[in-house]
């Protein structure tokens, strides 16, 4: 007890009431009730508080006490131990704030972030990767992926589960949801967690919404299209070059009546692709264009 404490022998407490005066004075009141709950009822106790050592720094105890009984089973003595649990203690109060710090970090990210176990289960999830589930994170937590959606959303989730999982290595892809009201692309790196030995004891990821940008990229495909459309069927050539008059894009027609493909212009000028002669025209007429000055 004196090496537990940092005092001389002669200087530990040897009585309850002496003992309780280095305990912290938050922790003091539980304590003494404990002391005396145990001597009205003789029941055994099990404490964690705080004390004052002699050079004022404040250690943790953990205190286990119970009652012997003599001949005539009767309590006679009541025998405990005391252990110092500080440094314990410090890496829970260590490990708690990192925790803290974690959970501060993910539920104030743009983006999902998720923890799941090796059998699929959410562990850990922030508030905006719940909002893909349509649900709170505490009504997600212990669920798998197959619970919260429909079949062929969820065969896509852990087909790129099962992927990491077998790689041992961050894997990243583009998911379409197919029946997920609350989004419907997102990009996803998942990634393994290890233990300090190495071994593989959970799956992290990080999920983007980019169903707006799907749906940019789609319209402007779209867009892209209709204009290929009209430029295919109109009686005329037609064609875009770029300021320094390579080719960007014919239509048919010009296909046709110059008997080169776009793929064959595509990037090139009239002199590489056409006869000396025909190029030299084309010249002579790009020359009369008036082209935007660059400011």
């Amino acid at each position: 007890m004196a090496e537990v404490l940092g005092a001389p022998a002669d200087a530990v407490p040897n009585t309850d009431g002496d003992y309780l005066k280095i305990v912290h004075p938050e922790d003091r009141a539980r304590v003494a009730h404990a002391y005396q709950r145990a001597i009205a009822g003789n029941t055994p106790y099990a404490l964690e508080y705080r004390v004052f050592r002699t050079d004022g720094s404040v250690g943790w105890m953990r205190e286990l006490a119970e009652f012997q009984a003599g001949p005539t089973a009767k309590p006679t003595r009541l025998i405990g131990t005391i252990q110092d649990i500080t440094e314990q203690k410090s890496i829970e109060t260590a490990l708690r704030d990192s925790e803290a710090r974690l959970r501060a970090f993910m539920d104030n990210a743009p983006v999902g972030m998720f923890v799941k176990d090796l059998a699929g289960r959410f562990t850990m999830l922030n508030r905006h990767d719940a909002e893909f589930f349509g649900r709170q994170p505490e009504d997600v937590i212990g669920r798998r992926s197959a619970d919260l959606l429909a079949s062929e959303d969820a065969d896509i989730v852990e087909a790129h589960d099962r992927s990491v999982l077998t790689a041992g290595a961050p894997v990243a892809r583009e998911l379409h949801f197919a029946n997920r009201p609350w989004i419907e692309w997102s990009y996803e790196v998942k990634f393994p967690i290890r233990d300090a030995g190495g071994t593989v004891v959970a799956l992290g990821g990080i999920a983007v919404d980019i169903s707006t940008l799907k749906r940019t990229e789609q319209a402007l495909r779209d867009s892209e299209a209709r204009m290929r459309a009209f430029m295919d069927h109109a009686p005329m050539l037609i064609y875009l070059k770029d300021i320094e008059g390579r080719y960007q894009l014919v239509n048919r027609e010009f296909e046709r009546i110059e008997g080169v493909s776009e793929d064959q212009l595509r990037g090139k000028t009239v002199f590489d692709v056409l006869p000396r002669e025909h190029a030299r025209a084309v010249r002579r007429l790009r020359s009369r264009v008036s082209w935007p000055s660059a400011n």
